[in-house]
């Protein structure tokens, strides 16, 4: 966690690795429901890995509020 000053705003910024992991998938959904937005990263040398993205798109859409970004 670290706390940035953005447009002269004070913004906690938390970064949370799950490495896609089902485990932490009910966690993530929590985080996500009050997120701003949400950073997807997959590696590029495993296909399943991209094509998972889609999965974690699709849950915080659902999830979201429609001011949510996914980047």
């Amino acid at each position: 966690m670290k706390t940035l000053v953005v447009d002269g705003e004070p913004t906690l910024l938390q970064l949370w690795d799950t490495a896609g992991q089902e485990r932490f998938r009910s966690i993530a959904k929590s985080y996500f429901r009050r997120a701003d937005g949400v950073l997807l990263l997959y590696d590029v040398t495993c296909e399943k890995s991209f094509l998972n993205v889609r999965e974690w798109v699709d849950m915080i859409e659902v999830l979201g509020d429609a001011t949510a970004a996914i980047l």
